[in-house]
């Protein structure tokens, strides 16, 4: 014979009720042994779902049909049918010593001494204005001191439902039953009616019964806002819940386990974030941290008790960027029957699937997403990259050069101009040394697994990775890196080819980290792995040598980006006409992360923008340089700001063609991306960076001109530009010999790594 069963009895419009029922019970209670039954007329599965995650003993049954249309024919509401078959069943679990009967309107605010050591077969509250009738919503129940006669006559009211029907289950069982020779103290079914004039926090209340037609969960309830307030105190979220239970000294073995199980999947989470889930998911994506940005959408998944519309979208994205592939197609399902969020769900699920390698299922959902939204530039971006990857994907040219696998960010066609030269520049680069290499390509963002590894093993001689600055924990997230590389351990350590890494960045910007473990462990798998690594900078080299250790330091080296040597591997840049008066000095200013690279201070910074361009009037033209569309907005806020009017080179989209020619005609390059400094010195143009990011100060280092670069935060940023700027402009054949000289420095190293990355794959292919 089990010890204790609590019997609750409710329905779907009682849900609310159930919950906190439960959840109180469970914290004002956490050492007590006892099942939880929750009998009920209407529940769903997802209630059910639900009622488990607040007790962990908890088993829901439907009470029968048939039985609750023959009790309704005398019962006062439906509703009070499924109480007194509640009771009626309470009454026969024979297999329980003791059963405390719940309703579903009750909180529970103490320990339940006195219905744990009652021995009469039934005992309740009496109505305090009339001592002979029962009060409903707790009763006691020992089942195996009810005697024959008396379980035969409970058989037979749930039979023929037959009873009267005054005071309800409690009087069907004092009926049956008798009055109770000991009734319970009043503290353990304390009506509302009675609370609303006492001084609750004084008195030993266990259980407070909400009673009558409104409920707590209704509110509003005039003259109850004091009781309704002790109810809403017991309304937590159930992460807060199960943290409370672990950390509670009273709790059993078995609550305290159930409850660190349960709050484990949500360990990022502050409980200060559980008070403002949303804002909690804004700032871990803001911040990269992808795993707390799932666990916060979850976090108001469940206390939404439901997941659809923004929830489920939310719940989408942060599975997606979490490498939770089936999590993140259920969720965004969810989404996209929300016809406002659909466009975005379809588009989401469309970069998915691609990231799997599932065309057809990308396809259909950006199609899905254009039909809703036609003109939406996002789907129809993710339609062209599916169909382009689909026609690249796992080609290898015929020929009798090495088949090299090459890894990359590939922007679209109008996207960032440094990430579309980059990799044609390491291809160049590496042709140059290898000869006829044929090149198959293979996106970054996705998915490398073991199945992948073994095609790569069978089909291609090498595997290169570069360029760019691929450490970087926000681009593309996912979980299976934690970088842009989405690939697995077991895919790096199932690769039997040569694995180079080629002049890849570590690209964390001021404020930024990697969260969790995950990239650590990723990057050191990679280095294990490789037969090269090179990283663009010193600044990248020191910060990955330790991250992996000393065992692994020495494997990382440094190989400059080759868009540094680009003027040197393809030959000079087709010289543009040259027409202007005036010397040009182009400016590139990068707004993606802009509170990373700004602060508070962009509006001081466009005012000292503004005051070097007056100061360079009559000397040379100031004119934008957009790698992006988005670059150009630095063209609109002079203007709008200062009145200062300056013309755009654009060298994204469909002028990319011509953007070394556009960039070569400049007498010096101001540059805040990467490569609005490393292309420009790559074909010999002087340049001035703009540091809002340590890469540019790393590059100025590698190549020992530290003084060509100004901080984006320098108090006299406008003066000190048009000091450096000026210096170039009056003696730009100096500044030309510098970049040479420092860039014939570059190449030596980029010359000396082809050697032994060509010597590693020729002796691959010898072997084989």
């Amino acid at each position: 014979m089990t010890g204790t069963t609590i019997v609750l009895i409710g329905s779907r419009e009682y849900r609310e009720g159930l919950e906190v029922a439960l959840a109180s019970l469970a914290r004002s209670n956490p050492g007590l042994d006892a099942d939880v039954l929750v009998l009920h007329e209407d529940l769903e599965p997802g209630d059910a779902d639900r009622l488990a995650l607040w007790h962990p003993r908890v088993t829901v049954r439907t009470l029968p049909a048939e039985d609750l249309t023959r009790l309704a024919r005398h019962a006062s509401t439906p509703h009070r049918a499924a109480h007194v078959m509640g009771a009626l069943r309470a009454a026969e679990l024979e297999g329980s010593e003791r059963v405390i009967v719940l309703d579903a309107d009750v909180v529970v605010l103490g320990g339940l001494g006195a219905l744990l050591e009652t021995t009469a077969p039934y005992a309740t509250v009496m109505r305090p204005k009339a001592p002979g009738r029962p009060l409903r919503g707790v009763a006691v129940l020992r089942p195996d001191l009810i005697d024959a006669a008396e379980r035969a006559r409970l058989q037979e009211v749930r039979a023929n439902g037959d009873y009267v029907h005054q005071d309800e289950e409690a009087g069907v069982l004092a009926a049956v039953l008798g009055t109770p020779d000991a009734p319970l103290p009043e503290i353990y079914n304390l009506d509302k009616r009675r609370a609303a004039g006492l001084d609750l926090a004084a008195d030993d209340v266990r259980i407070l019964h909400f009673s009558g037609r409104f409920k707590p969960w209704h509110g509003g309830e005039h003259g109850f806002e004091a009781v309704e307030d002790l109810w809403s105190r017991e309304v937590w979220h159930p992460i807060a819940h199960w943290r409370a239970l672990a950390a509670d000294v009273r709790a059993s073995d078995e609550m305290r386990a159930f409850a660190e199980d349960h709050a484990a999947p949500y360990a990022l989470l502050a409980d200060a974030d559980l008070e403002d889930l949303e804002g909690a998911l804004r700032s871990a994506r803001a911040d990269g941290d992808f795993e707390r940005a799932y666990q916060a959408a979850r976090a108001r998944a469940l206390e939404a008790g439901t997941v659809e519309g923004q929830v489920a979208l939310d719940l989408g994205t942060t599975a997606v960027a979490t490498s939770r592939g089936d999590d993140a197609r259920v969720a965004l399902a969810l989404a996209a029957a929300d016809p406002e969020l659909a466009p975005r769900a379809w588009t989401v699920l469309a970069q998915l699937e691609w990231t799997y390698r599932d065309y057809d299922a990308a396809a259909a959902a950006a199609v899905a997403a254009m039909r809703l939204r036609p003109a939406d530039l996002h789907a129809r971006r993710r339609l062209e990259r599916v169909e382009r990857t689909r026609a690249e994907d796992g080609v290898v040219p015929t020929g009798d050069g090495p088949a090299i696998g090459h890894v990359a960010f590939y922007v679209d066609g109008d996207g960032n101009y440094g990430d579309v030269l980059l990799p044609v520049a390491v291809r160049a680069s590496l042709a140059h040394e290898l000869g006829d290499v044929r090149w198959t390509t293979m996106h970054a963002h996705q998915v490398f697994d073991v199945e992948r590894a073994r095609w790569a093993n069978e089909h291609l001689d090498a595997i290169v990775v570069g360029g760019g600055g691929l450490f970087l924990p926000d681009t593309s997230p996912n979980g299976n890196s934690g970088w842009q590389w989405n690939v697995t351990d077991e895919a790096l350590e199932a690769l039997e080819i040569p694995l180079v890494v080629y002049t890849v960045g570590y690209n964390i910007f001021p404020g930024q980290r990697f969260h969790g473990t995950r990239f650590a462990e990723s990057v050191r798998t990679l280095v294990s792995a490789a037969a090269f690594v090179g990283l663009r900078n010193h600044g990248s080299v020191n910060a990955v040598r330790e991250i992996v250790g000393p065992e692994l330091a020495d494997k990382v080296t440094f190989l400059p980006c080759v868009t540094t040597v680009y003027g040197q591997l393809a030959g000079p840049a087709p010289a543009a006409p040259r027409s202007e008066p005036l010397p040009i000095v182009l400016l590139n200013i990068a707004y993606d992360r802009q509170s990373r690279r700004f602060g508070e201070g962009y509006g001081r910074f466009v005012a000292e923008l503004a005051a070097f361009i007056r100061a360079l009037e009559g000397r040379a033209e100031v004119r934008c340089l957009a790698h992006t569309r988005e670059d150009e907005r630095i063209v609109g806020d002079l203007r709008r700001s200062h009145g200062v009017e300056i013309a755009t080179d654009a060298v994204y989209g469909p002028g990319s063609e011509d953007a070394l020619a556009t960039i070569g005609r400049a007498t010096v390059v101001v540059g805040m991306r990467g490569h609005a400094s490393m292309i420009p010195f790559g074909i010999g143009v002087p340049i001035v960076s703009l540091i809002s990011h340590a890469k540019l100060r790393y590059f100025l280092e590698d190549i020992g001109h530290l003084e060509w670069g100004v901080e984006v935060d320098d108090e006299r940023l406008g003066d000190r530009l048009t000091e450096v700027v000026g210096a170039i402009l009056d003696d730009p054949a100096r500044y030309r010999a510098e970049v040479a000289d420092a860039q014939e420095r570059l190449r030596e190293v980029v010359d000396g790594a082809n050697g032994r990355i060509a010597a590693a794959i020729d002796a691959k292919r010898v072997a084989e």
